[in-house]
């Protein structure tokens, strides 16, 4: 069987650039509420686990109790879509539950960041050795 490779292998965050383990300004945002208390969100472990998945590889995902996930039988929609629903695991987690305003924010950011991946993930999606850049797999599911 094969070994899972280390997530920080693989991954550099919220931001461009070789694998790293060094903080991306996207790491993490600030979000206000109305009476100006500011609270933080890190969404690195979501971005660091979108990077091991466009890699396809087989690591342990934190975001899952540190279960082994193989990505390279995963298409780049799928890879996507779980994205998102970890950006807003990390809201849901990193925010006060009774601030639907933050919350709304927070979601808000994690669409912004999952366009930003619909529209030029496909120049770093590179699972196919022969078509760089190419997913040529039909998802397994919707999600």
């Amino acid at each position: 069987n094969p070994k899972p490779v280390s997530l920080k292998s693989v991954s550099n965050g919220c931001g461009g650039g070789p694998a790293s383990t060094n903080p991306k300004f996207l790491d993490t945002n600030t979000f206000v509420t109305l009476l100006g208390s500011k609270y933080r969100v890190n969404f690195r472990q979501a971005c660091n686990v979108h990077d091991a998945g466009y890699s396809g590889v087989l690591v342990r995902d934190p975001l899952q109790g540190n279960k082994e996930i193989d990505f390279s039988t995963w298409s780049r929609i799928e890879l996507d879509n779980l994205f998102l629903t970890n950006l807003k695991r990390m809201c849901n987690e990193q925010l006060p539950e009774q601030s639907p305003l933050l919350l709304n924010k927070c979601y808000k950011r994690a669409y912004t960041y999952y366009a930003g991946v619909r529209i030029v993930g496909w120049k770093f999606f590179d699972k196919n050795p022969i078509i760089p850049g190419t997913d040529t797999r039909k998802p397994r599911s919707t999600l």
